[in-house]
């Protein structure tokens, strides 16, 4: 079943729908599965999937970036028996587990050697929260979204049956970040920049790729705090042949970054941008299948500023050189002082 959190929808839709400014595709992702990204994703300071054992892109409240491999513990008491959280909107691994379904799962499917009880949020923000125990459900026919607790088999022994009424809660903490303190987080791949030098990532996935050149995606910090957002089309010889993963690292830092993040690619990498004097963001970039993939998730960037008066005249291209006689369309557009359209008359 595709999850409601990630509707695997393109990079343009979701940066249109959100109005966003700016967007690139964020984390590799179970394609034609699940669809769900591999690592680590927080939204609105909520952690809506565990981190694994990959880099990740994490901003504090802040307003600082940060790259780095996460870790969580977690615990989960349901009526003062106390368990390891071992996942959060994902099904307990076969044979054990206890994992915490939301809202944002989805549907549930059926599943053999499961006892699923079904909650009700009583206190704090979820999924870190305390529940109420409303009943049992079947586990062999599909359950519509919600809160449930998942007990798999081997943990059933110590849990049992939980009684309705019963009180779950729910609670944990990232390292070396707290949770806390992350406004946003999105996973990655490979680490390829560390102290302003190439970095072979050990972990990284698909790192016999290191040497072939793809369109890429990626994150990079500067010392100064500033975030780039960088995509290289490829596969394209006419527009691109991409980048590898070590000329991916050197043009971070050649603006400036120490530390440089790769995101998912190939087909996956997209940039979307509101240029001057758009209301709303375009995708700038070629991808490389001919059209742009559905992804997982990406990272967004939004203005805070409010709209105001119109104060300049803007015109796109900036910079014009034609042969006399010549005929160049222009996109002209009142803007106020933070550069978004304004409502003007005249």
């Amino acid at each position: 079943p595709r999850s409601t959190l990630f509707p695997y929808t393109t990079l343009f839709r979701s940066a249109q729908r959100t109005r966003a400014v700016a967007g690139i595709n964020g984390d590799f992702f179970d394609i034609g599965n699940t669809n769900r990204p591999i690592n680590m994703v927080v939204r609105d300071g909520a952690l809506l999937q565990l981190p694994y054992k990959r880099y990740v892109v994490a901003v504090t409240r802040d307003g600082v970036p940060h790259i780095a491999e996460f870790e969580f513990t977690g615990e989960i008491v349901i009526d003062d028996r106390t368990m390891p959280l071992d996942g959060i909107d994902e099904m307990p691994q076969p044979g054990g587990g206890v994992s915490l379904l939301t809202p944002l799962y989805g549907r549930v499917p059926p599943r053999e050697n499961l006892t699923l009880a079904a909650l009700q949020p009583i206190a704090g923000v979820p999924p870190l929260a305390r529940y109420r125990v409303t009943g049992i459900v079947d586990n062999l026919s599909p359950q519509p979204p919600g809160y449930y607790v998942a007990i798999g088999p081997s943990d059933y022994s110590v849990v049992g049956v939980p009684q309705v009424n019963a009180v779950v809660a729910a609670s944990g903490d990232l390292s070396p970040l707290r949770l806390s303190s992350i406004i946003a987080a999105v996973g990655g791949g490979a680490l390829i920049l560390h102290d302003g030098a190439w970095y072979d990532d050990r972990d990284a996935p698909y790192r016999q790729e290191n040497s072939k050149r793809m369109p890429c995606s990626g994150a990079a910090i500067a010392p100064d705090g500033r975030l780039f957002l960088i995509e290289v089309d490829g596969r394209q010889p006419e527009v691109s042949v991409g980048v590898t993963r070590r000329e991916f690292a050197a043009l971070m830092r050649a603006f400036g970054a120490n530390e440089g993040l790769l995101l998912d690619g190939g087909g996956s990498s997209t940039l979307v941008v509101r240029r001057l004097g758009d209301r709303v963001p375009d995708m700038v970039n070629s991808p490389s299948d001919g059209r742009e993939r559905p992804v997982a998730d990406g990272i967004f960037v939004y203005s805070n500023a409010p709209a105001g008066p119109a104060v300049r005249l803007v015109a796109r291209p900036g910079i014009i050189r034609a042969l006399d006689g010549a005929q160049v369309p222009l996109r002209i557009a009142a803007v106020d002082a933070a550069y978004h359209v304004a409502e003007a008359a005249a």
